[in-house]
């Protein structure tokens, strides 16, 4: 008889357990075969559950894709608004820090490969995206948009019109990712430094 249960999980952590790998083993299915020809008991036989045991936890294959992605994402959203928390006025000694991490993020193994898979399947599947920019984009977006226009109001773009456009503050990364997916090779060997040409084309010192 083992009398030491220090070791025995409880109930909510075995949950916890099975639905971390459930979403480990969708993530790994997803990249591979893409979301269409993705499946849920190869998903199931990947995180070691019974089938039913992921439609437990997920109703549908876009419900779990969903959080796959939000799993992966939403930690570097969370970063990109405690960096900026408490900011009024975006600038590029705010910015470039700040940006720079989420650049290299983007382009690490666990994250590259599910934001080009969210691309590509957003293309093909418009409401998988559409969560994606609901969710985790938008609020960010609106967001940088009052931040840039108190920049302009104080003469701090190089263009004013740069803060109707706060998607700009994202495009070296989408093009980096995407980059790299297309010509590994080429990918600048200090992503930091293109960040910081980037604001300096958008801010004046």
């Amino acid at each position: 008889m083992n009398c030491d249960d220090s070791k025995k999980l409880t109930r909510a952590e075995k949950a916890k357990e099975k639905r971390v790998a459930i979403i480990q083993a969708a993530k790994n299915e997803f990249i591979s075969k893409g979301f269409e020809a993705a499946r849920i008991d190869e998903i199931a036989k990947k995180a070691n559950v019974a089938k039913g045991t992921v439609y437990l936890y997920f109703p549908n294959k876009e419900t779990l894709f969903d959080e796959m992605i939000k799993t992966v994402m939403m930690p570097l959203i969370n970063n990109i608004r405690q960096g900026l928390d408490g900011q009024t006025q975006a600038t590029k000694e705010v910015y470039e820090p700040v940006f720079s991490s989420l650049l290299k993020n983007m382009l690490s193994p666990e994250v590259g490969p599910v934001m080009r898979l969210m691309i590509s399947e957003a293309i093909r599947f418009p409401k998988l995206g559409d969560f994606f920019r609901r969710e985790m984009v938008a609020p960010m977006i609106e967001k940088q948009k009052g931040l840039l226009k108190c920049a302009a109001q104080a003469g701090k773009l190089q263009n004013p019109a740069i803060a109707e456009y706060p998607q700009l503050l994202l495009a070296p990364i989408l093009l980096t990712v995407v980059w790299q997916g297309l010509f590994k090779q080429f990918v600048p060997d200090d992503v930091s430094e293109m960040m910081k040409l980037h604001f300096e084309l958008m801010f004046k010192n």
